[in-house]
């Protein structure tokens, strides 16, 4: 008589892996507003560059002065007016009429002549130490906000919208189901600065939107909500 078969033991089950820290982040998405000061760095960048050709000596500082002035308008105009679209079309319109205006003026009244003299007469000079010392203030200035941002910031995750604030961690919850997010680039020269626009984003359950402005890379964080949020019903509009 054949002897039954003892029964084997069934393999114990292996525990199951909790998810690590890197694939917990890899789920979420933070989003950092900048405020506008951000858009100074060409200005620091050009006075850096000012100030290491003053020393050197390689150029002559009244040169060196008027270009560190045409940047630094050129800047605090992208941060005084808003450039949609239409209005970069129409300021790079103008430029080229008056450009071929100034051509035609000078074949008759020799305004190049004029120009040189008024040039002559300005004195756009500084030295090295006051280059240095304007890259130094913007500098400290990036690097608060810098800090500010660590603390002061927003995340997207599966359930939820968070708004972390404050040196104490504070922390407002939204609910992320049926969210509603709305890119929007409204200033053309500011995108090309930091790839920059606004993201609003339409909480369900909730009255007033969010507004963040000044959001860098904006269209490499609309693909990131995309792509981590795609199981809930999130509605991009571009």
């Amino acid at each position: 008589m054949a002897e039954p078969q003892s029964a084997q033991p069934k393999p114990a089950e292996a525990p199951k892996k909790s998810p690590s820290k890197d694939e917990c982040q890899d789920e979420r998405v933070i989003i950092r507003p900048y405020p506008k000061a951000v858009f100074f760095y060409p200005t620091a960048v050009c006075a850096l560059v000012c100030g290491a050709l003053t020393m050197s000596g390689g150029m002559n500082d009244r040169t060196i002065g008027f270009i560190f002035m045409c940047v630094l308008l050129c800047n605090l105009s992208i941060i005084a007016f808003e450039f949609t679209r239409y209005v970069s079309v129409a300021v790079v319109l103008s430029v080229l009429v008056l450009v071929l205006l100034g051509v035609q003026l000078n074949e008759r009244f020799e305004l190049i002549g004029y120009l040189k003299s008024l040039y002559a007469k300005l004195h756009f000079q500084a030295n090295a130490g006051f280059y240095f010392g304007l890259a130094g203030c913007f500098a400290i200035m990036f690097f608060g906000i810098f800090i500010d941002t660590r603390f002061d910031y927003w995340e997207l995750r599966g359930n939820e919208v968070l708004h972390h604030h404050g040196f104490l961690g504070d922390v407002e919850r939204f609910p992320a189901p049926s969210l509603r997010i709305k890119k929007e680039i409204n200033d053309v020269f500011e995108y090309l600065l930091l790839m920059s626009g606004r993201l609003v984003i339409f909480p369900s359950g909730s009255e007033r939107a969010i507004v963040l402005e000044n959001v860098p890379r904006i269209n490499v964080l609309e693909e990131l909500i995309t792509q981590r949020l795609h199981a809930l019903q999130v509605k991009i509009e571009s």
